[in-house]
């Protein structure tokens, strides 16, 4: 009888690792994407446009992908920035709705009321 047991347990077993190593995968994924948004942002202090835009693009494709909407949201915020240095209002502004926009949907009402505020400036 407990033998009749055994192929479940190993089945049980290969798709609990199985769905632990998706799980790092995803966990790591989220890092780099998290690192190309830092890349970005550090590009678009230092007015090295091009590049701030590579990365953020590589950012915001990634937290799309994964579905990672507060860091979407923070993203957009930051192409805000870079599009208010560099005197595009109205780019600026389409990216800041956006993050507004997203951050209502995360309940990240703080975000939302800073970046209200911000938009309400520009």
């Amino acid at each position: 009888m407990h033998q009749a047991w055994l192929p479940m347990i190993c089945l049980c077993w290969s798709l609990y690792q199985m769905l632990h190593h998706i799980s790092q995968r995803i966990q790591i994924l989220g890092w780099f994407s998290q690192g190309y948004l830092y890349l970005g942002e550090l590009y678009a202090n230092t007015n090295q446009k091009e590049k701030a835009l590579e990365n953020l693009e590589k950012a915001e494709g990634m937290f799309q992908d994964m579905g990672m909407d507060y860091w979407l949201g923070k993203t957009y915020a930051v192409y805000t920035d870079l599009y208010r240095k560099k005197g595009d209002q109205s780019k600026a502004k389409e990216n800041l709705n956006k993050a507004i926009e997203i951050m209502k949907e995360c309940g990240a009402d703080g975000w939302v009321e800073k970046y209200e505020k911000e938009l309400a400036a520009l």
